[in-house]
């Protein structure tokens, strides 16, 4: 039973974890693009 509840809760966790990390990934890519147009953008003017 208790080895039941802590496998689901580590399984929750883990995800939790991975959900954070996707999260992180996505504004670090968000955050490169901007910066890429913005370095366009200046060479353009």
């Amino acid at each position: 039973m208790q080895l039941q509840a802590l496998r689901e809760l580590s399984g929750v966790y883990s995800r939790g974890v991975n959900l954070r990390n996707e999260i992180e990934e996505r504004k670090k890519k968000r955050r490169r693009r901007r910066q890429f147009f913005q370095s366009k953008m200046m060479q353009q003017l």
